[in-house]
């Protein structure tokens, strides 16, 4: 005996499921800034250029990670600072990220550089990206590699395999 054929679903038998498409308005809607607490900034300001005076007065190199504010945040702190002990730990992934192409942060902020994270991902829509094995993701290697030389950087590149879901392999 050959078992009874189902109905094909409809819409109308599937009921109101609504699964919005993900696009950069949608995306930049979510993250609209919210206004800031000048109070808050001037805090900021305030320990950023304490930070400088101590790494200038111990002559010890401090690094900004770049995952953790864009480039245009990171250039404003700098400036605040005012210390040239004081620079960027570039992460490839968060150049992906940034609303900044990768030719402004290297021209804005590549004599900077103190320290870069080997780290690599797809890019996908409104600034997100999913991990993936250097060489294997969006980040352009040799592009990179002659802007850090373009720029003077002659420091360490550390691989970073954290966010890997196997990082031993």
């Amino acid at each position: 005996q050959a078992a009874p054929l189902k109905p094909a679903i409809s819409p109308g038998l599937a009921g109101a499921i609504i699964i919005p498409e993900p696009t950069s308005a949608h995306f930049a809607a979510k993250t609209a800034e919210k206004p800031i607490d000048p109070a808050w900034v001037s805090s900021v300001d305030e320990t950023m250029a304490a930070i400088g005076a101590l790494a200038d007065r111990l002559g010890v190199v401090i690094a900004i990670r770049s995952e953790l504010a864009s480039f245009a945040a990171i250039e404003r702190a700098l400036a605040v600072a005012g210390c040239s002990w004081l620079g960027v730990d570039f992460d490839p992934v968060a150049a992906l990220r940034d609303e900044w192409p990768i030719d402004e942060i290297f021209s804005r902020q590549g004599t900077f550089i103190r320290h870069v994270r080997a780290r690599d991902a797809l890019a996908g829509e409104g600034g997100r990206t999913r991990p993936a094995i250097i060489g294997q993701g969006s980040t352009q290697w040799p592009a990179l590699l002659n802007a850090l030389d373009a720029a003077g950087y002659h420091g360490w590149l550390t691989i970073d395999p954290m966010e890997m879901p196997d990082r031993i392999a």
